[in-house]
């Protein structure tokens, strides 16, 4: 329950660092495995930086939950966070309506959409809630994809998509984000 609790803080801390921004028309971005928008899996957080123009802010070392793993805010887009490990950007999280997949499925839209996007998507069990699942895309065709392959991963809520998050299948498949 703890761990739930502080992703549930984390997730507010990162809806409140970003909700007096407001996307300007005509800026939506897609979420794909690997980026969105000018962003790219992959990114020094210098380049993503200077890609989004919009001054990123790092946390502060000693004030992240774990070495070395950053989750910030996108200025101007609600809802979205950038996962950077040791200043590399390896993970992509969409939190709040509004920010679609490349398939079309965004968080609030019906679980049945994801399947019937994905009949043969990989299913897995919610760590906390056996009720719930995790919905898994990968990118890479091999039989067992490797921890540096791309995966689009959508994390069921009551019968809706309650977040997505896209990059580097090992950072996909944190629970707790940098925690």
């Amino acid at each position: 329950m703890r761990c739930a609790v502080s992703m549930l803080t984390l997730i507010s801390a990162l809806t409140l660092m970003s909700a007096p921004a407001v996307a300007q028309s005509g800026d939506a971005w897609t979420l794909h495995a690997n980026g969105i928008g000018p962003l790219k899996i992959g990114m020094r957080f210098e380049q993503a930086d200077m890609a989004v123009g919009l001054g990123l802010q790092r946390t502060p070392a000693e004030k992240r939950p774990t070495r070395g793993c950053d989750q910030i805010a996108v200025p101007r887009h609600p809802g979205i966070a950038l996962m950077f490990i040791d200043d590399v950007l390896e993970r992509i999280d969409v939190f709040q309506p509004g920010t679609p997949a490349a398939d079309g499925v965004a968080v609030g839209m019906p679980v049945d959409r994801v399947l019937q996007a994905h009949p043969r998507i990989d299913r897995q069990q919610h760590a906390y809630d056996e009720a719930e699942q995790y919905l898994t895309l990968y990118s890479d065709a091999a039989a067992v994809p490797s921890p540096h392959s791309l995966a689009v991963r959508f994390t069921t809520d009551k019968g809706k998509v309650g977040a997505i998050s896209a990059g580097r299948l090992r950072e996909v498949r944190y629970i707790e984000a940098c925690l």
